[in-house]
């Protein structure tokens, strides 16, 4: 996606009224079939990223299976977005190990537009990289109140693709050549997802409970 020393304060990240993260438990579908079949140890959490977690947000961003896929930022970037007041920066936990890491920028948009600028998760094919995503529209629907959550993916990373329309993400069109890989200029889609579309989203969820 896009690219574009204090610790952030609990509000600007929707914790709950304890102060706790919002874990993988109480994400919307979390208990669905696919995730029934999950331990309760196997549920994500996510947690803002301190600059103390940037040396494993630098490997899971350049890891092979990632780096073909994900913008290679600079280390200062992730600084950046870690303390700007338009972006949240996320760490996913399992077991309180990091697994992958979110950005979410659009914090002071006035539309109440939420860009889901990068979702990286090294384990592959386990179910994480969905319930961060269940996550992220649950933050930005449930918790923040927003109208709309988009992103934009490279269009040969198909995989993604698929992930984001089987949870409601509808196909807006695409920007041809938008952005320029080893491969040389490339298309990339863009997709959203609209607060109504996901309530309904999370009615079908809840029907398969």
């Amino acid at each position: 996606m896009k690219p574009f020393d204090h610790e952030p304060t609990p509000h600007s990240f929707g914790l709950n009224a304890q102060g706790s993260n919002i874990q993988g438990s109480n994400i919307p579908g979390a208990k669905s079939r696919g995730a029934s079949r999950q331990a309760a140890s196997e549920m994500i959490a996510l947690r803002p990223t301190r600059l103390a977690d940037l040396g494993f947000v630098m490997d899971a961003e350049q890891h092979p299976d990632n780096a073909l896929y994900v913008n290679q930022w600079r280390q200062a970037q992730h600084e950046a977005a870690i303390v700007s007041e338009d972006d949240v920066h996320f760490i996913v936990e399992l077991a309180q190990q990091p697994i992958g890491y979110v950005i979410l920028s659009g914090m002071r948009d006035p539309h109440k537009s939420m860009l889901l600028r990068r979702i990286v998760i090294l384990p592959k094919g386990k179910g994480f990289g969905r319930q961060t995503l269940r996550w992220i529209k649950a933050y930005a629907f449930e918790q923040l109140g927003y109208h709309r959550l988009w992103l934009d993916v490279l269009v040969r990373n198909e995989r993604a693709q698929s992930l984001y329309i089987s949870e409601g993400f509808v196909v807006e069109g695409m920007q041809r050549e938008a952005i320029k890989t080893r491969s040389g200029y490339e298309d990339m889609h863009l997709l959203s997802i609209m607060l109504c579309e996901g309530s309904l989203n999370r009615l079908r969820e809840k029907a398969e409970l």
